[in-house]
């Protein structure tokens, strides 16, 4: 069933990482840090926030700027928390429901639907029904060309990219995809190869720590149909709505 946007927000963290919050849930994708110079809502803000929802913590690989130790901590801060993550991410001894997964794998956690898919770098990308809504984090999932890189490396890397991407379902409300000025020209032929292929709501770029200027990139480049569905990350804590606008709001139940 199709909800209306006031029964799902989007809060930015920092670099890939983003808190969905639905009806139901609190969905915690590729934490390490908050944003700097408190730009962004904090993880303890969106946890202490909680009540009644079930958190679930996802973590697609275990490089340093998708990963901290500091998320097992939260087990007690929250009720009801549980961890879904990549094969290579060090779970500490004794810590329950966690659900550890490899590319390719499909599972259900609670009324969660949950589908992995490889990654073009390390771990997995996500794809998760919650709610009645459909969401895509890629992680590293992405068409990283490297200028310099030998021809035939980027032409295998796109060659994989554009296999996993074409094995997504054909639409999503929310979608976190990429993008890295590190890669110059080819900053967003993951972005636009993704948008070429799946009919997506709403789509949040990621990866691009406190380069900002990357969406001014995107106006430049992108059609205006295709801009029109990018959420323009700010410095800012205001949550995101599905049509992407930022307005105040409270996480907690009416």
């Amino acid at each position: 069933m199709q909800q209306t946007a006031e029964h799902v927000l989007v809060y930015y963290l920092y670099h890939s990482g983003f808190a969905v919050v639905t009806r139901n849930y609190i969905l915690i994708f590729d934490y390490y840090r908050d944003c700097p110079s408190g730009c962004s809502t904090t993880a303890d803000q969106i946890l202490a926030a909680a009540r009644g929802r079930h958190v679930v913590v996802f973590v697609s690989h275990a490089h340093h700027d998708h990963y901290t130790p500091a998320i097992w901590d939260w087990r007690d801060k929250c009720a009801e928390i549980s961890y879904v993550v990549s094969l290579d991410v060090p779970v500490p001894d004794g810590v329950a429901d966690v659900t550890a997964l490899s590319a390719n794998h499909h599972c259900a956690l609670g009324s969660l639907d949950i589908t992995t898919y490889a990654s073009t770098d390390q771990g997995v990308a996500f794809w998760v029904e919650a709610d009645g809504y459909r969401i895509f984090h890629a992680g590293d999932l992405n068409w990283w060309h490297w200028e310099g890189e030998p021809d035939e490396d980027n032409r295998a890397m796109a060659e994989q990219y554009r296999q996993e991407i074409d094995a997504l379902p054909k639409e999503v409300d929310i979608a976190f995809v990429p993008v890295d000025s590190r890669l110059e020209q080819a900053y967003a032929l993951g972005l636009t190869y993704f948008m070429s292929r799946v009919d997506a709501r709403l789509i949040f770029p990621m990866h691009f720590a406190n380069d900002y200027s990357i969406f001014e990139w995107l106006k430049r480049d992108l059609t205006q149909e295709a801009e029109s569905r990018i959420a323009e990350i700010t410095p800012s804590p205001l949550p995101f709505y599905l049509d992407g606008s930022r307005t105040p709001s409270s996480i907690e139940r009416s």
